[in-house]
């Protein structure tokens, strides 16, 4: 996953799949927490060879389904 920090790269492909390291950075939750939301089954898991990959769709999809904070009044 590319640095977060730098502008994005316009020749850069989109990112499909994160590896668990990825998806916990970009989702700003522990290994642990992902762990238990893959076995929730609110966020799901493909296997390539020995590496786990997390679809970009479903870190996307999960992150959608949060309750949004209301606005206060100020």
């Amino acid at each position: 996953m590319a640095n977060t920090t730098e502008a994005p790269d316009a020749n850069a492909a989109p990112i499909k799949a994160y590896r668990i390291s990825d998806a916990c950075r970009a989702l700003s939750i522990s290994r642990s927490a992902l762990y238990r939301e893959l076995a929730a089954g609110r966020i799901e898991a493909r296997k390539a060879g020995g590496m786990t990959l997390i679809p970009a769709r479903s870190v996307d999809a999960w992150l959608d389904g949060l309750p949004t904070i209301p606005a206060r009044a100020a």
